[in-house]
């Protein structure tokens, strides 16, 4: 059995873009969604004012699993869009009730 030690997150390969989650979300709910670009020289207008405001809203997370995935070896059982659809399905069967 392979033992080890430290912090490891859990994830797939490749990052998940907020627009992208949502819509996985959508189609999994089968909704419709608007998805808005605001225009760059507003975010830019508003960064000179409230930087922080900006890097709260815009900014990215992403979280390094590659030492996960290298150390143990993790395989995924299922892609995000299947496992997006089953938390779903969860959730109009379960959650509402």
């Amino acid at each position: 059995m392979l033992q080890a030690s430290g912090i490891f997150i859990a994830g797939d390969k490749r990052s998940l873009s907020t627009s992208e989650l949502c819509s996985f979300i959508a189609k999994a709910l089968s909704k419709r969604i608007l998805l808005i670009k605001i225009p760059d020289l507003l975010i830019r207008t508003i960064r000179k004012i409230t930087p922080s405001v900006i890097d709260r809203l815009f900014g990215s997370m992403e979280l390094d699993n590659r030492k996960t995935n290298e150390v143990l070896g993790l395989k995924l059982p299922f892609t995000t869009e299947e496992g997006i659809k089953n938390m779903v399905e969860w959730y109009k069967t379960e959650a509402v009730s």
